[in-house]
């Protein structure tokens, strides 16, 4: 094991950038909505690891998820086409950024006395060129979405209500299941 699996083993995180410099995992940052049914394409930095972004970022995962639906035609496909791969594209340069971040961090760790502000600015760098992609892959989904009839749009708006709906439940649960927890550690 190298220093890096140590130290987030002591640390109880995987993403060291995160763990080291609050930076989320800039793989997840560009990740598509193909990778997790929850992700945005693209979460822009400092939002929630998880993926949770503004509703401007969904388009691209709804779209993907609701492409059966729209009924795209051949120019519409083309562009959905040329989103969905760039969009792939962004995810393996997020990871190839991510993987710079550990392995300069690997490489400091390496040193008698790390250099922690060289990897404060390699993660500079990669969340800067992670939020770049992150905004053109964005707008390829919002220029496709532009091109939808009301028809098409209402599929959409449709599935952001239903998520909305998902969300708050979950979120009343979880507050539900955190009073019950509190009420049963006060008795």
């Amino acid at each position: 094991r190298d220093a890096v699996e140590i130290i987030a083993d002591r640390l109880g995180s995987e993403d060291l950038s995160e763990a080291f410099f609050g930076v989320p995992d800039l793989g997840v940052v560009v990740a598509p909505s193909y990778q997790r049914t929850y992700l945005l394409p693209g979460v822009p930095p400092g939002a929630h690891k998880h993926g949770h972004g503004g509703h401007g970022d969904m388009v691209g995962g709804l779209i993907m998820h609701a492409k059966a639906q729209l009924n795209l035609n051949t120019s519409q496909q083309q562009m959905f086409d040329t989103a969905v791969a760039n969009t792939k594209a962004a995810f393996q340069q997020g990871k190839s950024l991510h993987q710079s971040v550990k392995d300069t961090l690997n490489a400091e760790l390496a040193k008698a006395e790390p250099d922690l502000a060289a990897v404060a600015a390699a993660t500079d760098n990669a969340k800067a060129q992670g939020e770049a992609l992150h905004k053109q892959v964005r707008a390829q989904w919002l220029a496709l979405y532009a091109t939808f009839t009301p028809d098409q749009k209402a599929v959409v708006k449709n599935m952001i209500q239903q998520r909305m709906a998902q969300a708050e439940a979950r979120r009343a649960e979880m507050q539900q299941r955190w009073q019950q927890r509190g009420a049963g550690t006060t008795n």
